[in-house]
Protein backbone atom coordinates (compact mmCIF):
# COMPACT_ATOMS: atom_id res chain seq x y z
CA UNK A 1 0.00 0.00 0.00
CA UNK A 2 1.58 3.62 -0.85
CA UNK A 3 2.00 6.12 1.86
CA UNK A 4 2.88 9.85 1.99
CA UNK A 5 6.23 10.46 2.50
CA UNK A 6 5.93 12.52 5.38
CA UNK A 7 3.38 9.58 6.87
CA UNK A 8 5.32 6.91 6.53
CA UNK A 9 7.77 6.91 9.22
CA UNK A 10 8.43 3.13 10.86
CA UNK A 11 7.41 4.55 14.78
CA UNK A 12 4.46 6.20 13.64
CA UNK A 13 0.87 4.30 14.04
CA UNK A 14 -1.98 4.18 11.65
CA UNK A 15 -3.97 6.19 13.87
CA UNK A 16 -1.37 9.02 13.59
CA UNK A 17 -0.37 9.10 10.46
CA UNK A 18 -4.74 9.05 9.05
CA UNK A 19 -4.86 11.95 11.72
CA UNK A 20 -2.00 14.00 10.53
CA UNK A 21 -3.20 13.30 6.56
CA UNK A 22 -6.24 14.42 7.10
CA UNK A 23 -4.87 17.71 9.20
CA UNK A 24 -2.75 18.68 5.14
CA UNK A 25 -6.14 18.33 3.72
CA UNK A 26 -6.52 22.32 2.72
CA UNK A 27 -10.25 23.26 1.65
CA UNK A 28 -10.67 26.26 -0.38
CA UNK A 29 -13.88 28.36 -0.43
CA UNK A 30 -14.78 31.40 -2.53
CA UNK A 31 -16.92 34.60 -2.05
CA UNK A 32 -19.93 34.51 -3.72
CA UNK A 33 -21.68 37.56 -6.06
CA UNK A 34 -24.27 37.88 -3.87
CA UNK A 35 -21.79 38.64 -0.34
CA UNK A 36 -20.15 41.16 -2.20
CA UNK A 37 -23.14 43.24 -3.22
CA UNK A 38 -24.38 42.19 0.49
CA UNK A 39 -21.16 44.13 2.15
CA UNK A 40 -21.31 46.72 -0.46
CA UNK A 41 -25.48 47.45 0.29
CA UNK A 42 -24.68 47.66 3.75
CA UNK A 43 -21.29 50.07 4.04
CA UNK A 44 -23.66 51.90 1.59
CA UNK A 45 -26.23 52.39 3.87
CA UNK A 46 -23.80 52.96 7.14
CA UNK A 47 -21.84 55.96 5.07
CA UNK A 48 -25.96 57.30 4.10
CA UNK A 49 -26.71 57.09 7.84
CA UNK A 50 -23.79 59.26 8.89
CA UNK A 51 -23.05 61.31 5.93
CA UNK A 52 -26.14 63.92 7.15
CA UNK A 53 -24.53 63.92 10.92
CA UNK A 54 -20.95 64.65 9.13
CA UNK A 55 -22.98 67.74 7.37
CA UNK A 56 -24.63 69.17 10.73
CA UNK A 57 -21.61 68.80 12.10
CA UNK A 58 -19.86 71.52 9.59
CA UNK A 59 -22.75 73.48 9.30
CA UNK A 60 -23.01 73.92 13.30
CA UNK A 61 -19.16 74.43 13.05
CA UNK A 62 -19.64 77.46 10.12
CA UNK A 63 -22.58 78.82 12.49
CA UNK A 64 -20.40 79.24 15.41
CA UNK A 65 -17.49 80.79 13.06
CA UNK A 66 -19.77 83.04 11.51
CA UNK A 67 -21.33 84.34 15.29
CA UNK A 68 -17.65 84.82 16.12
CA UNK A 69 -17.17 86.89 13.15
CA UNK A 70 -19.97 89.18 14.30
CA UNK A 71 -18.62 88.98 18.35
CA UNK A 72 -15.33 90.37 16.52
CA UNK A 73 -17.46 93.01 14.25
CA UNK A 74 -19.23 94.08 17.61
CA UNK A 75 -15.76 94.36 19.34
CA UNK A 76 -14.59 96.61 16.82
CA UNK A 77 -17.77 98.82 16.94
CA UNK A 78 -17.72 99.31 20.43
CA UNK A 79 -13.74 99.96 20.45
CA UNK A 80 -14.24 102.98 17.07
CA UNK A 81 -17.51 104.10 19.87
CA UNK A 82 -14.98 104.65 22.81
CA UNK A 83 -12.73 106.35 20.45
CA UNK A 84 -15.16 108.44 18.60
CA UNK A 85 -17.93 108.60 20.76
CA UNK A 86 -20.45 107.63 17.60
CA UNK A 87 -20.74 104.93 16.26
CA UNK A 88 -19.30 104.56 12.40
CA UNK A 89 -21.25 106.19 9.49
CA UNK A 90 -23.20 103.59 7.33
CA UNK A 91 -21.54 105.10 4.34
CA UNK A 92 -20.04 108.40 4.10
CA UNK A 93 -21.54 110.66 1.59
CA UNK A 94 -22.09 114.33 1.07
CA UNK A 95 -25.15 113.88 -1.17
CA UNK A 96 -27.54 111.61 -1.52
CA UNK A 97 -29.93 109.47 -1.22
CA UNK A 98 -27.46 106.35 -1.92
CA UNK A 99 -29.07 103.13 -3.80
CA UNK A 100 -26.38 100.88 -5.81
CA UNK A 101 -24.43 103.52 -8.29
CA UNK A 102 -20.87 103.51 -7.82
CA UNK A 103 -20.37 106.82 -7.89
CA UNK A 104 -19.78 108.60 -4.87
CA UNK A 105 -17.28 108.87 -1.98
CA UNK A 106 -19.18 105.81 -0.45
CA UNK A 107 -17.02 104.90 2.73
CA UNK A 108 -18.55 101.91 4.53
CA UNK A 109 -18.62 101.62 8.41
CA UNK A 110 -16.56 98.43 7.31
CA UNK A 111 -13.78 100.49 6.51
CA UNK A 112 -14.26 102.89 9.45
CA UNK A 113 -13.87 100.09 11.98
CA UNK A 114 -10.61 98.12 9.81
CA UNK A 115 -8.19 99.69 12.34
CA UNK A 116 -9.67 97.87 14.75
CA UNK A 117 -9.80 94.54 12.90
CA UNK A 118 -6.44 94.68 10.84
CA UNK A 119 -4.23 98.05 11.52
CA UNK A 120 -1.73 96.59 8.45
CA UNK A 121 -4.24 96.44 6.13
CA UNK A 122 -6.20 100.22 7.50
CA UNK A 123 -2.81 101.93 7.24
CA UNK A 124 -3.02 101.44 3.54
CA UNK A 125 -6.76 103.14 3.34
CA UNK A 126 -6.99 106.69 1.90
CA UNK A 127 -9.98 107.83 4.74
CA UNK A 128 -10.17 111.31 2.61
CA UNK A 129 -10.65 109.63 -0.99
CA UNK A 130 -13.83 107.82 -2.61
CA UNK A 131 -13.57 103.88 -2.42
CA UNK A 132 -13.92 104.11 -6.05
CA UNK A 133 -10.38 105.76 -6.12
CA UNK A 134 -7.29 103.89 -7.88
CA UNK A 135 -5.57 104.04 -4.29
CA UNK A 136 -8.05 102.49 -2.17
CA UNK A 137 -9.20 100.17 -4.86
CA UNK A 138 -5.32 98.82 -4.73
CA UNK A 139 -6.03 98.04 -1.02
CA UNK A 140 -9.09 96.13 -2.35
CA UNK A 141 -6.83 94.12 -4.84
CA UNK A 142 -3.56 93.85 -2.54
CA UNK A 143 -5.81 91.55 -0.29
CA UNK A 144 -7.51 90.02 -2.82
CA UNK A 145 -9.91 88.32 -0.66
CA UNK A 146 -12.54 89.95 1.36
CA UNK A 147 -11.16 89.95 5.12
CA UNK A 148 -12.04 87.15 6.97
CA UNK A 149 -14.47 88.91 9.77
CA UNK A 150 -16.63 89.56 7.08
CA UNK A 151 -16.52 86.07 5.55
CA UNK A 152 -19.23 83.60 6.64
CA UNK A 153 -17.93 80.23 5.74
CA UNK A 154 -21.63 78.89 5.08
CA UNK A 155 -21.50 81.30 1.49
CA UNK A 156 -20.35 79.93 -1.87
CA UNK A 157 -18.38 83.32 -2.69
CA UNK A 158 -14.67 83.43 -2.22
CA UNK A 159 -14.65 86.86 -4.24
CA UNK A 160 -13.91 90.20 -2.03
CA UNK A 161 -17.74 90.70 -1.25
CA UNK A 162 -18.52 91.16 2.24
CA UNK A 163 -21.75 88.85 4.03
CA UNK A 164 -22.56 91.15 6.65
CA UNK A 165 -24.88 93.97 6.75
CA UNK A 166 -25.49 97.60 8.68
CA UNK A 167 -29.05 97.76 9.40
CA UNK A 168 -30.11 101.05 8.01
CA UNK A 169 -33.77 101.18 8.21
CA UNK A 170 -37.24 99.40 8.72
CA UNK A 171 -38.31 100.71 5.28
CA UNK A 172 -36.97 99.47 1.55
CA UNK A 173 -35.79 102.78 0.25
CA UNK A 174 -32.49 104.55 -0.43
CA UNK A 175 -30.07 105.27 2.29
CA UNK A 176 -30.54 108.72 3.44
CA UNK A 177 -29.65 111.06 6.68
CA UNK A 178 -33.33 110.42 8.12
CA UNK A 179 -33.53 106.36 8.08
CA UNK A 180 -34.68 104.73 11.22
CA UNK A 181 -31.73 102.18 11.50
CA UNK A 182 -28.52 102.60 12.89
CA UNK A 183 -26.15 102.69 9.70
CA UNK A 184 -27.62 105.10 7.53
CA UNK A 185 -26.20 107.62 5.48
CA UNK A 186 -23.33 110.09 7.54
CA UNK A 187 -25.10 108.38 10.56
CA UNK A 188 -23.41 109.39 14.54
CA UNK A 189 -25.75 107.18 16.31
CA UNK A 190 -24.31 106.72 20.10
CA UNK A 191 -25.33 103.71 21.82
CA UNK A 192 -26.97 105.66 24.67
CA UNK A 193 -28.93 107.56 23.03
CA UNK A 194 -30.84 104.84 21.38
CA UNK A 195 -34.39 105.04 22.55
CA UNK A 196 -35.27 101.37 22.08
CA UNK A 197 -32.09 100.42 24.07
CA UNK A 198 -29.58 98.43 22.39
CA UNK A 199 -30.69 94.82 23.67
CA UNK A 200 -33.69 95.76 21.52
CA UNK A 201 -32.00 97.01 18.60
CA UNK A 202 -30.48 95.64 15.34
CA UNK A 203 -27.10 96.75 14.39
CA UNK A 204 -25.45 93.93 11.87
CA UNK A 205 -26.97 90.67 9.96
CA UNK A 206 -25.70 88.35 7.44
CA UNK A 207 -26.77 89.04 3.98
CA UNK A 208 -27.39 87.16 0.70
CA UNK A 209 -25.16 88.42 -2.24
CA UNK A 210 -27.40 90.06 -5.07
CA UNK A 211 -25.15 90.79 -7.99
CA UNK A 212 -24.12 93.44 -8.63
CA UNK A 213 -21.99 94.07 -5.68
CA UNK A 214 -19.08 96.86 -5.30
CA UNK A 215 -17.15 94.90 -2.50
CA UNK A 216 -16.54 94.89 0.74
CA UNK A 217 -15.22 98.59 0.91
CA UNK A 218 -18.58 100.23 -0.69
CA UNK A 219 -21.30 102.05 1.25
CA UNK A 220 -24.18 100.81 -1.13
CA UNK A 221 -25.98 97.86 -0.48
CA UNK A 222 -23.00 95.92 -0.59
CA UNK A 223 -22.83 96.03 3.35
CA UNK A 224 -26.01 97.78 3.96
CA UNK A 225 -29.50 95.99 4.22
CA UNK A 226 -33.04 96.94 4.80
CA UNK A 227 -35.52 94.83 7.29
CA UNK A 228 -38.25 95.96 5.09
CA UNK A 229 -38.37 92.73 3.70
CA UNK A 230 -38.25 88.85 4.37
CA UNK A 231 -35.44 86.89 5.19
CA UNK A 232 -34.85 83.78 3.12
CA UNK A 233 -32.16 81.06 2.58
CA UNK A 234 -30.87 79.80 -0.51
CA UNK A 235 -28.82 76.52 -1.14
CA UNK A 236 -26.60 77.61 -3.28
CA UNK A 237 -26.34 80.97 -4.91
CA UNK A 238 -25.15 79.78 -8.56
CA UNK A 239 -28.52 78.45 -8.89
CA UNK A 240 -29.31 82.60 -9.20
CA UNK A 241 -28.35 83.96 -12.37
CA UNK A 242 -28.41 87.97 -11.07
CA UNK A 243 -30.20 89.81 -8.26
CA UNK A 244 -34.09 90.03 -9.74
CA UNK A 245 -32.79 89.31 -12.89
CA UNK A 246 -29.88 91.41 -13.28
CA UNK A 247 -27.36 90.63 -16.25
CA UNK A 248 -24.66 91.65 -13.77
CA UNK A 249 -22.91 88.59 -12.74
CA UNK A 250 -21.31 88.60 -9.31
CA UNK A 251 -17.64 89.46 -9.20
CA UNK A 252 -15.18 86.56 -8.70
CA UNK A 253 -12.06 88.02 -8.29
CA UNK A 254 -10.97 91.92 -7.12
CA UNK A 255 -9.19 92.46 -10.52
CA UNK A 256 -12.53 91.63 -12.31
CA UNK A 257 -14.51 94.00 -10.03
CA UNK A 258 -11.92 96.70 -10.29
CA UNK A 259 -12.07 96.40 -14.18
CA UNK A 260 -15.84 96.90 -14.16
CA UNK A 261 -15.85 99.78 -11.46
CA UNK A 262 -12.63 102.02 -12.94
CA UNK A 263 -12.01 100.33 -17.20
CA UNK A 264 -10.05 104.17 -17.78
CA UNK A 265 -7.77 103.20 -15.57
CA UNK A 266 -6.44 100.18 -17.38
CA UNK A 267 -6.93 101.76 -21.03
CA UNK A 268 -5.58 99.92 -23.49
CA UNK A 269 -3.12 98.02 -21.62
CA UNK A 270 -4.77 94.52 -21.37
CA UNK A 271 -2.34 94.10 -18.89
CA UNK A 272 -3.53 95.06 -15.17
CA UNK A 273 -1.77 97.59 -12.72
CA UNK A 274 -1.25 94.62 -9.83
CA UNK A 275 0.65 91.19 -9.63
CA UNK A 276 -0.87 89.16 -6.97
CA UNK A 277 1.67 86.49 -7.44
CA UNK A 278 4.26 88.75 -6.47
CA UNK A 279 1.90 90.51 -3.91
CA UNK A 280 2.98 93.85 -5.54
CA UNK A 281 0.04 96.57 -6.45
CA UNK A 282 1.38 99.88 -8.53
CA UNK A 283 -1.24 102.53 -7.91
CA UNK A 284 -2.17 103.61 -11.44
CA UNK A 285 -2.53 107.32 -12.08
CA UNK A 286 -6.39 108.79 -12.34
CA UNK A 287 -8.84 110.63 -10.93
CA UNK A 288 -10.38 109.85 -7.90
CA UNK A 289 -13.66 109.66 -9.46
CA UNK A 290 -14.22 108.44 -13.41
CA UNK A 291 -14.60 111.77 -15.64
CA UNK A 292 -15.55 110.15 -19.27
CA UNK A 293 -18.94 110.98 -19.10
CA UNK A 294 -20.00 107.83 -20.96
CA UNK A 295 -18.40 105.87 -18.63
CA UNK A 296 -20.33 107.57 -16.01
CA UNK A 297 -23.48 106.62 -17.55
CA UNK A 298 -22.39 103.13 -18.20
CA UNK A 299 -21.97 103.25 -14.31
CA UNK A 300 -25.67 104.80 -13.77
CA UNK A 301 -26.92 101.72 -15.76
CA UNK A 302 -24.82 99.17 -14.29
CA UNK A 303 -26.14 99.81 -10.91
CA UNK A 304 -29.96 100.77 -11.77
CA UNK A 305 -32.68 98.15 -10.01
CA UNK A 306 -34.98 96.48 -12.19
CA UNK A 307 -38.44 98.16 -11.69
CA UNK A 308 -40.74 96.21 -8.62
CA UNK A 309 -37.35 95.26 -7.37
CA UNK A 310 -36.48 96.07 -3.94
CA UNK A 311 -34.42 99.04 -4.09
CA UNK A 312 -31.59 98.30 -1.42
CA UNK A 313 -32.62 93.98 0.07
CA UNK A 314 -33.41 92.64 3.26
CA UNK A 315 -31.09 90.19 5.09
CA UNK A 316 -30.67 86.61 5.00
CA UNK A 317 -28.13 83.80 5.51
CA UNK A 318 -26.89 80.59 3.88
CA UNK A 319 -27.42 78.56 7.16
CA UNK A 320 -30.50 76.53 7.12
CA UNK A 321 -33.39 78.25 8.86
CA UNK A 322 -31.30 80.88 10.68
CA UNK A 323 -29.89 84.24 9.97
CA UNK A 324 -27.52 85.70 12.74
CA UNK A 325 -27.33 89.39 13.76
CA UNK A 326 -25.83 90.93 16.09
CA UNK A 327 -27.57 92.97 18.54
CA UNK A 328 -26.86 96.83 19.70
CA UNK A 329 -25.80 94.89 23.37
CA UNK A 330 -23.22 93.11 21.12
CA UNK A 331 -25.03 89.78 21.51
CA UNK A 332 -25.29 87.79 18.46
CA UNK A 333 -28.84 85.98 18.13
CA UNK A 334 -30.08 83.89 15.44
CA UNK A 335 -33.29 84.81 14.12
CA UNK A 336 -35.72 82.32 12.49
CA UNK A 337 -36.19 83.34 8.50
CA UNK A 338 -39.94 82.89 9.63
CA UNK A 339 -40.00 85.77 12.00
CA UNK A 340 -42.75 87.90 11.55
CA UNK A 341 -42.03 91.20 9.59
CA UNK A 342 -43.74 93.47 11.68
CA UNK A 343 -41.47 92.17 14.39
CA UNK A 344 -38.03 92.52 12.71
CA UNK A 345 -39.14 95.88 11.75
CA UNK A 346 -39.66 97.07 14.92
CA UNK A 347 -36.49 95.65 15.77
CA UNK A 348 -34.25 97.60 13.01
CA UNK A 349 -36.33 101.05 13.85
CA UNK A 350 -34.09 102.05 16.82
CA UNK A 351 -37.32 104.53 18.24
CA UNK A 352 -40.23 103.06 17.53
CA UNK A 353 -40.96 102.37 21.61
CA UNK A 354 -41.14 98.27 20.10
CA UNK A 355 -39.35 95.64 22.32
CA UNK A 356 -38.79 92.04 21.42
CA UNK A 357 -40.42 88.94 22.57
CA UNK A 358 -39.61 84.68 22.52
CA UNK A 359 -40.79 84.73 19.05
CA UNK A 360 -37.22 85.08 17.48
Amino acid sequence: MWRHPQTDHPGMSDEERDILSSSRRVYRRGVTLIECLAVVIIIGVLISLLLPAVQAARETARRAQCQSNLQQIGLALRNYEATQTVLPAGTVEPSGPVANTPLGFHQSWTVAILPFLDPPAAAQVRYDQSVYSPRNLSVLVSLDRVPPWYSCPSHYSYGVECHYAGCHDDRDKPIDEDDHGVFFRNSAVRSLEIPDGTANTLFIGEKQLYPPDWGWMSGTRATLRTAAISMFQRADENQQPGYFGSPSPPSKSAEELVRNLRPDLFGSDTQPWFDLEAASVKVPDGPELPQDPQLIEELRKLGEIPEGAPVIGGFGSAHPGVTNFLFGDMSVRAVWHQVDLKLLRSLANRGDGEGIDESL
